[in-house]
């Protein structure tokens, strides 16, 4: 018997309707990205390795809290992931012309970017944990130096 000559006498299909998480959404990550470059970027622009990383430490609850702990010796709790879903919104972000990829390859927010951003950094509701996370650095805190720290885990001498 061959299950290809089988006709089914039944079949149901059912939606369940479950939500997708925020974190999956692109929208919530193009919209984190252009408040990271608005609000912890020299110039509304960065390296794809330094928005992975600001990503990875500003998206995560548990990475903010723990980046301001006197218990510095548990750095797996602020551990970089490089998300492929980051890269994916970087794209769409592109696509979209909220950002534009500069000669040098660094991210930069466009005009209809900057308004984007300065939009939802004006809104108290959006992002409200995050952008009080950012409020603690300046634009410059975020050096190439610091962000090599954070992704071998030497995270002692940053705080």
């Amino acid at each position: 018997m061959d299950i290809l000559d089988t006709i089914p006498n039944r079949v149901v299909f059912r939606q369940t309707g479950t939500p997708v998480e925020p974190e999956l959404r692109p929208l919530w990550r193009i919209s984190l990205i252009a408040l990271i470059l608005l609000k912890l970027s020299s110039g509304n622009k960065a390296g794809v390795k330094k928005i992975q990383v600001l990503s990875s430490l500003v998206s995560s609850h548990e990475k903010r809290k723990n980046y301001f702990s006197e218990i510095q010796d548990l750095f797996s709790a602020v551990n970089v992931r490089f998300d492929p879903l980051v890269d994916r919104a970087i794209n769409i972000g592109l696509g979209e012309g909220i950002f534009e990829l500069e000669p040098s390859k660094s991210i930069k927010l466009s005009t209809r970017g900057l308004t984007f951003a300065k939009s939802i950094d004006a809104d108290e509701e959006v992002f409200a944990e995050e952008k009080e996370f950012m409020q603690s650095f300046s634009k410059s805190f975020f050096t190439d130096t610091i962000i090599d720290k954070l992704i071998s885990g030497d995270f002692r001498e940053q705080a």
